[in-house]
Order: C-alpha cells, then structure tokens, then sequence
C-alpha cells in the first residue's frame, strides 16, 4: 500500500507524513473497486490538516464515473480549497483571537491576495505569534478561511 518511492526520512513533518497517507487512501481507493465497477473512481475534491486535540486529516471527495469527472470538477472549481490532484493537504492552522481581535480584522476583510497578511498585521499592530513572518503567516490563513468558519472561538467547558 506504501507508494513505491517510499522512505520514512522523507517524512520529517507532520504535512509530508499526512501527504504519505493520503497517497495510500489513493492506492486502496484504486484497487477497492470490484470488476463490475470499473468504470467508477474515487475523485478526490479536498484535503485538509489541522490540529483538534490532536493532528488529524480530512479527506473529501465521491465515486463516480470516469465520464463525470470533469462536471464534478466543473462544479468544485470555484472553491479556493480544492484539491482534485491528490496534492499535499491544505494546512489549517488558524489562530485562536480574541473577540476583540476578530472585530478589527473583520473591518478589513475580504482583502486582495497580496495584501491580506501585511494588512492585518499592521491592523492589529502586535504579533500574534513568535515574530512578524509567522504573525503575517496565521492571519493569512485567517483571511482565507473567515467566510467558510464565521467565528473561531475555543471555549472551555
């Protein structure tokens, strides 16, 4: 099931590791159709990494047919997060901010690709994170993903 250009070395992170397994999803999903169904295949349509109370991986995607891939990718094409390829997961990694925080990032967002992290980080004026590239790095992926989750919370129970 290991992709034959296999070696644990080149799966020093926890992204090239999640990579290796989906790769492996895609091999079984290969060989999981019987005969009389040949003429189906597992699209993937997107895969993600993020950390809950541990890493985890999610991979979406459906079983069609050979003939309606391209109309499932038609469809899907219009999504920033899509992934029809099998390439690496889209890594979440989305800061915890204050409701305060929030309030003012939101007054500048949506924003244009190129000027998304340098915005918000002088926006907030601070780092949220150990230095200015990391900071810009997390509020990058915060502009990217605060229409798909509204309001990113951690709340305690």
């Amino acid at each position: 099931m290991l992709p034959t250009d296999f070696s644990w070395e080149a799966y020093d992170d926890i992204i090239k590791f999640f990579k290796l397994i989906q790769d492996m999803v895609n091999i079984k999903a290969q060989q999981a159709y019987p005969a009389s169904m040949r003429d189906k295949i597992f699209q993937i349509v997107s895969s993600s990494c993020y950390r809950e109370s541990c890493d985890m991986l999610s991979i979406t995607g459906l079983v069609c047919k050979f003939t309606d891939i391209r109309e499932i990718k038609r469809l899907f094409s219009s999504w920033n997060f899509r992934n029809f390829n099998w390439s690496k997961p889209t890594n979440i990694d989305v800061p915890e901010l204050s409701l305060q925080e929030r309030i003012a990032l939101s007054r500048h967002l949506p924003l244009g690709e190129e000027s998304k992290p340098n915005v918000l980080c002088d926006c907030l004026g601070y780092c949220i994170d150990d230095n200015k590239i990391m900071t810009r790095k997390k509020l990058k992926l915060y502009a990217d993903f605060y229409r798909y989750y509204p309001l990113f919370a951690k709340i305690d129970f």
